[in-house]
């Protein structure tokens, strides 16, 4: 199994932070490896967003657009599962 992980609210050392109400961790898995597969894709994003690294914050909706259609093909060939988590910060005393 091939995982990748990202968070969105992490606050650091602070992970209660009344002005982020919700830690959040996305997952996706597949059983092959999308490192090794998808190199030809992963190449043509770089090249349009022109950056190494895919940030969704940083790219935007305009950025995202512009490369939604290599993350679908790349769904499609790596029939990733996904898995989202959170921790609700209303919850706590």
């Amino acid at each position: 199994m091939f995982f990748h992980i990202d968070e969105s609210g992490n606050t650091g050392n602070n992970l209660f932070d009344e002005n982020q109400p919700r830690l959040s961790y996305g997952l996706i898995s597949s059983v092959t490896n999308v490192d090794a597969l998808c190199v030809v894709e992963h190449n043509a994003i770089r090249d349009i967003i022109d950056d190494d690294l895919i940030h969704a914050n940083i790219l935007g909706i305009g950025g995202l657009v512009k490369i939604a259609p290599l993350l679908i093909k790349i769904q499609k060939k790596m029939k990733f599962d996904f898995d989202y988590y959170f921790i609700e910060n209303s919850i706590m005393p």
